[in-house]
């Protein structure tokens, strides 16, 4: 009689805890995965810069270049590529372009940097135009993280 009464109590344990797993398991939802985000081309990038303002896409931020550079080959207009945090300055973004050529930079974002850390880049567009006499001047938009 002992080993029939401590065997349904072991399966009677085994049910609870089967039960409590799919409860678990049912209620449990998974963190929505981010949008595959299509790496565009510069043509699109062009078409999003019209009137000396570049268009935001959605899943984008805009900023304004605190410093902006022609690419190495001194053209300038629109770009594709990607932004990383930098070593030396906290709180400022690097901006490069498809052929890592830096086009600009984008001070006092201490709340992306620090999101970037984790991430080391993120894919941007933007615009490079050349200034009267100031150099150049632009505009980017980053990729949301």
């Amino acid at each position: 009689m002992i080993p029939t009464v401590a065997t349904l109590i072991i399966v009677a344990a085994i049910i609870v805890v089967a039960i409590v797993h799919s409860i678990r398991t049912r209620d449990y939802e998974p963190e929505k995965k981010p949008v595959a985000d299509e790496r565009m081309t510069v043509e699109e990038a062009g078409e999003l810069y019209s009137d000396g303002e570049l268009t935001t896409k959605a899943g984008y931020l805009h900023y304004t270049l605190t410093e902006a550079y022609e690419a190495g080959d001194g053209t300038t207009g629109p770009f594709v590529g990607y932004v990383r945090p930098d070593a030396q300055h906290d709180g400022t973004l690097l901006i490069y372009d498809s052929n890592d050529d830096i086009r600009g930079k984008v001070e006092a974002q201490s709340e992306y940097y620090a999101a970037l850390l984790n991430r080391r880049h993120a894919n941007c567009y933007g615009f490079v135009a050349k200034g009267d006499s100031d150099g150049c001047h632009g505009e980017v938009c980053l990729r949301k993280i």
